[in-house]
């Protein structure tokens, strides 16, 4: 029986340590606002998989994903190096006949 109260008091004490660094966890997230950029970019990424786009020219992604959310080209631009960045997608160069530069892929 003694056993058992030991197993148990320790078993208590592991859940309560959990407990605390949950909290302290969701106070630690809940202090940092996700920056606008990474929230633009998720909602590329979400665009991108309604919509089936695996690859394109950065301007035609740009008239495909319009949206409210995206006030300028520089915006939804910034969010796409963003995803870059993170290795979501990876850019190529790529010359077309319009002289259109950067091709990304997923």
């Amino acid at each position: 029986m003694y056993y058992y109260d030991k197993t148990f008091d320790t078993l208590l004490r592991a859940f309560n340590l959990a407990h605390y660094y949950r909290y302290q966890a969701i106070y630690g997230f809940s202090v940092n606002a996700p920056d606008g950029n990474i929230v633009k970019a998720e909602k590329i990424i979400q665009m991108f998989k309604t919509k089936e786009i695996r690859q394109g020219l950065k301007s035609e992604l740009y008239h495909s994903c319009r949206c409210n959310l995206f006030s300028t080209a520089k915006d939804f631009y910034s969010a796409l190096d963003t995803l870059a960045e993170c290795g979501y997608i990876a850019y190529e160069n790529v010359t077309a006949a319009n002289n259109k530069k950067l091709r990304w892929s997923m």
